[in-house]
């Protein structure tokens, strides 16, 4: 079973509510100096102010390394590399190929690279000293000091070899990454062991601004791990609209097991208006094929465009698999004034032949307020992640999403792109154990925390398997839903179960209803979708004449048992509205359901108890059937 680090929805319920009332103001984040308001106004920006939030998102470490490949970081046999005097670090009987860089200290000429004797930038060392691993030894370029580089592209990699990593704790499935891979990193140059950026004795910061993107990996650069540095600026000062942090390919061929951790990426494509191209890490690799993409640990504030973005082929093999993992990630786009809809921010956007995709135990903060967008409506586009066309087994587990427009879109078609005879199912998704809050008002219209859109007209072009288990949806604003299911396609019923379980949905739902099934905006598509569970979920905060749930048609494969609705709101079936609760259980088959309000403990409840006060007679007695209940 799935160890989660995360209580139940119910029991963060009672935390729901504290935050409602106002008692959670203040609270640490990554979002703490936004006073800035670009160079438009001639303002200086505040330096970044990280604050980490417990189990969740970049934690602050000394060192990331894991040089004996057994799953656990920082243990004293990985932190000798990079200190100036260790000749094997990994302890495997070769003696790496150290190469040492000092921005300040260093000099680009014939024999630098020792510690006592450091050549200056990384371009010179990529281009005349690295030699690649055909000696049977890795590169390892140990970096100090602030580096004015541009885009820097290794024509190497790491030495031949593979190590699995079995999962642990919210990760989906095991990991394939490099035994000995080439290594771009911060150079522990007091010997202490500890590493920049976390050791601020140490500095190793490549500074881009300017310069549109800091790194490009070929078919010749696999097995790469770039760690404990700082990028800033990177795609700020520029028009380029190719900017961010790392780009791939362009092929053809494979390039695999690249990893990043414990890295700060400040202010990342900040300013600029959204495009295609504008992404921190770029994942149109044209015809390569990038596999076991690892990033982790990595603390990314005033970040504009795209975080992730990118697509497969329509045809041919898949790429991936992809692990986000430990982000704290806080947007600052172009203000509309400036970028009109451009000012936005989507974190993951990923569509065609890729499979494997989690997203874990990360922060991300719109930072709405940061942006100055329009007064109503918000910026187009703010979206978590768009689980796109083609795009399978996806996982995104216990995350905090701070206001975004939608949390999750997913979204089965789209003309001309893994469309037709290339299409295939989105499926599975995995949306478990996460915390959805949404606190920003002119949101106007598209605030819907998971949205299932309509498929197309082939049977490939649709959302099959979805499990929504043990998620918090909260909005002190209100949303159009938390669950709205327009998934349907032309051709043929789509496949698969949607499974909503063990949620809580706290919103005002200023549009629809807390559940939406089908289209209660036009007509339904042809075949729309049959098998949905709905179990063991609560909802509350509706206002005065709220919908509870709304269903347009009649699905057949539909289970509603043991959940908690809003007595404040209402019900829809075939889009007329009904009588009452009971009205309800009649036209759905509802079994087991109530129509009540909890009563909650403190917020510092014990988690067994499910955050429900020990008399509470509404939910805490209450049998779902439904896994995790």
């Amino acid at each position: 079973m799935q160890v989660r680090p995360r209580p139940p929805a119910l029991a963060l319920l009672s935390m729901i509510l504290w935050l409602l009332a106002g008692c959670g103001a203040g609270g640490g984040d990554a979002r703490k100096t936004h006073d800035e308001v670009g160079k438009k106004s001639g303002r200086e920006k505040a330096p970044p102010v990280f604050e980490a939030k417990a189990g969740l998102g970049y934690q602050p470490r000394a060192c990331g390394f894991d040089l004996d490949d057994d799953g656990i970081a920082g243990e004293p046999e990985d932190c000798r590399i990079c200190d100036g005097q260790t000749a094997d670090p990994d302890g495997d009987g070769v003696d790496e190929d150290l190469i040492y860089l000092d921005a300040a200290a260093g000099k680009d000429q014939r024999g630098c690279g020792p510690a006592s004797q450091p050549c200056a930038t990384v371009a010179y060392v990529l281009a005349q000293i690295a030699d690649g691993p055909g000696d049977g030894a890795e590169d390892i370029l140990c970096l100090h000091g602030r580096f004015a580089e541009g885009l820097l592209k290794p024509g190497f990699g790491g030495v031949p070899g593979t190590v699995t990593l079995a999962q642990r704790g919210s990760q989906q499935r095991p990991f394939e990454k490099s035994k000995d891979p080439a290594i771009l990193a911060g150079w522990d140059k007091d010997g202490d062991h500890q590493y920049p950026p976390f050791d601020q004795d140490d500095m190793a910061e490549l500074a881009g601004a300017g310069k549109a993107r800091a790194l490009q990996f070929d078919v010749k650069s696999d097995d790469f791990e770039i760690a404990h540095l700082t990028f800033t600026g990177y795609g700020t000062e520029t028009e380029s609209r190719d900017s961010g942090l790392v780009q791939f390919g362009p092929g053809p061929g494979e390039v695999d097991r690249i990893q990043f951790h414990d890295l700060h990426l400040i202010g990342l494509n900040e300013e600029r208006v959204v495009s295609s191209e504008v992404s921190t890490f770029d994942l149109f690799p044209g015809k390569a094929l990038v596999r076991h993409l690892w990033v982790e640990n990595v603390w990314a504030p005033r970040s504009g465009g795209w975080f992730v973005r990118g697509s497969g082929a329509d045809t041919g093999p898949d790429m991936g698999p992809y692990r986000f993992e430990r982000i704290t990630h806080s947007a600052r786009g172009c203000d509309f004034s400036s970028c009109e809809n451009g000012a936005a921010m989507t974190a993951f956007h990923l569509w065609g032949k890729i499979a494997g995709i989690e997203i874990l135990d990360s922060f991300f903060d719109a930072d709405v307020k940061g942006w100055e967008p329009k007064p109503k409506g918000g910026p187009q586009g703010a979206s978590f992640a768009t689980i796109a066309q083609c795009s399978r087994d996806w996982t995104i587990r216990n995350n905090e999403i701070r206001d975004y427009k939608v949390f999750a879109k997913l979204q089965g078609y789209m003309d001309d792109y893994c469309d037709d005879a290339n299409a295939r199912p989105v499926e599975p998704v995995r949306i478990d154990g996460n915390f959805f809050h949404n606190d920003y008002a002119p949101w106007a219209a598209g605030d819907v925390a998971i949205y299932l859109s309509e498929g197309g007209d082939d049977p490939g072009e649709a959302v099959g398997e979805v499990s929504i288990t043990g998620n918090v949806i909260r909005s002190s604003v209100g949303l159009e839903a938390c669950w709205w299911l327009r998934g349907g396609n032309g051709a043929a019923t789509p496949p698969g179960q949607i499974l909503i379980a063990n949620n809580t949905c706290a919103i005002d739902a200023n549009r629809h209803a807390a559940l939406v099934v089908g289209n209660v905006e036009g007509p339904d598509p042809a075949f729309p979708r049959q098998n949905i569970r709905y179990a063991g979920n609560l909802v509350t905060g509706l206002g005065a004449n709220d919908f509870n749930a709304v269903f347009t048609y009649t699905p057949a494969g539909l289970v509603l048992e043991g959940n908690v609705w809003d007595p404040a709101g209402g019900f829809s079936w075939g889009k007329m509205p009904l009588a009452d609760f009971a009205a309800w259980q009649q036209e759905s088959g509802d079994r087991g359901s109530r129509s009540c309000t909890p009563a909650f403990a403190s917020p510092t409840a014990a988690p067994e108890t499910g955050g429900l006060a020990s008399d509470d007679t509404c939910a805490r007695d209450l049998k779902a059937g439904a896994p995790g209940r």
